[in-house]
């Protein structure tokens, strides 16, 4: 579990900027107009109203907190959803996960549909236009999904699909018991959503503003409402992470690289000071190595197997450490591995040439579900850097959005008189 965030940075972002939504500020720290600028310049200028700057920024209406704001965060990533269900009695952050796929529903009620009963997973219900579709999501999803089904996404525009809205619902599913009731709903104060840099830009107010509003999350009455929706930067929540992790007050200069599904992510900032020439990302995340790995496997392992079947199993065994089975029998994956470390090193390569020396760099913090497959090419690319990976680098950046949106919350509140 994560410990609270408490940082002078923090409070400073979240609690100076919203110590009241009416005030005017006739000069603004330089850091909170670099990182406001550099997801949708032009979009703040020097004595606008804060709100206006929250609002650009992060896509943050004014719609008021209860007292004790609920906070929750998601980050729905190519491979793998993570999700925050709240602080348990010691503080720390509770969170989980379960696999970024999901299955059109079956239409019958006969025994595919039972079976899902019995399995972990749930039935949403998501908006596609004038229709709704009827979509299988959870932890048990592996199970349902056909041997030749993908069932995983990797299109850029993928958080505005209903693929995406689907796993998002999953999560609400799986949170939905520990949500307070608010005027006969079940009620979310803020929700932190994280998007790669390279869709950050693109995609990060539309993706608020999707999210906000009274959705139904199952099919047997669930319902959830979320008043206020945030959208990170992924890398920003694991230096959010890092610095509890390590209870550091002052604000390093960091270099988080995160290797995710799709993308390898890199994000260099002080404090909320970025870096505008050391950030990037490069579609040579884990699938790519997978796809690498399951292409130099012979005839004789691969046989009939269906290549989204076989790339399961490796993405199985690449992160968990467990043997690569197929057909119950284990084969070392060891001389098909050349292959995907080639792809690893490609974006080892690539940050290192978007950092140059890197001298400034004070600590390089590796995150993200493929943090143990990518930490040995980003330490040998780094040789005379602090590299360290978070204790739990999969769930690195959701954790860090609760902390952030946690901050938020609370500034927001004691602005507008609450307790």
């Amino acid at each position: 579990m994560y410990p609270s965030i408490s940082l002078s940075w923090l409070w400073f972002v979240h609690g100076w900027a919203l110590v009241w939504r009416r005030a005017s500020f006739d000069a603004v720290p330089r850091e909170i107009r670099l990182i406001s600028g550099f997801f949708d310049k032009p979009c703040f200028q020097i004595g606008d109203n804060v709100a206006t700057w929250i609002r650009h920024l992060f896509f943050f209406p004014e719609i008021p907190f209860m007292n004790s704001p609920v906070v929750r965060a998601v980050d729905v990533g190519y491979g793998h959803v993570k999700y925050t269900e709240g602080r348990n009695q010691r503080g720390g952050i509770v969170f989980s996960s379960f696999p970024s796929q999901s299955i059109a529903a079956p239409k019958d009620s006969g025994l595919n549909s039972g079976a899902l009963l019995k399995m972990d997973t749930v039935i949403v219900p998501v908006k596609d236009g004038d229709n709704t579709v009827r979509i299988v999501v959870g932890k048990d999803v592996g199970g349902v999904l056909q041997p030749d089904t993908e069932g995983t996404i990797l299109d850029q525009s993928f958080c505005l699909s209903t693929a995406y809205a689907a796993r998002l619902f999953g999560a609400l599913h799986y949170m939905y018991g520990g949500l307070p009731v608010v005027d006969g709903v079940k009620t979310i104060d803020l929700l932190a959503l994280g998007l790669p840099l390279n869709t950050m830009r693109q995609f990060h107010k539309s993706l608020a503003e999707k999210f906000m509003g009274l959705f139904a999350i199952d099919e047997n009455g669930g319902e959830v409402r979320i008043r206020n929706c945030i959208v990170y930067p992924q890398p920003l929540g694991s230096y959010a992470t890092f610095v509890a992790e390590r209870k550091i007050r002052t604000s390093p200069e960091v270099l988080v690289v995160d290797p995710g599904f799709n993308t390898v992510d890199w994000f260099n900032c002080k404090g909320m000071k970025v870096n505008p020439n050391a950030h990037g990302a490069v579609e040579r995340g884990v699938s790519h190595v997978i796809r690498a790995v399951v292409n130099e496997l012979p005839d004789s392992i691969r046989k009939d197997g269906s290549i989204a079947a076989i790339s399961r199993c490796v993405d199985d065994s690449l992160t968990t450490g467990k043997p690569f089975k197929l057909r119950g029998k284990a084969y070392d994956l060891t001389p098909y591995m050349i292959a995907g470390q080639s792809i690893i090193n490609e974006a080892a390569t690539a940050v290192k040439n978007s950092i140059k020396g890197g001298v400034h760099i004070e600590h390089i913090v590796v995150t993200g579900g493929g943090a143990p497959l990518f930490m040995p090419a980003i330490r040998e690319k780094f040789p005379d850097h602090d590299v360290v990976m978070l204790d739990n680098p999969a769930f690195g950046n959701v954790c860090g959005f609760h902390a952030l949106a946690e901050n938020m919350a609370r500034s927001a509140n004691r602005a507008t008189g609450g307790k």
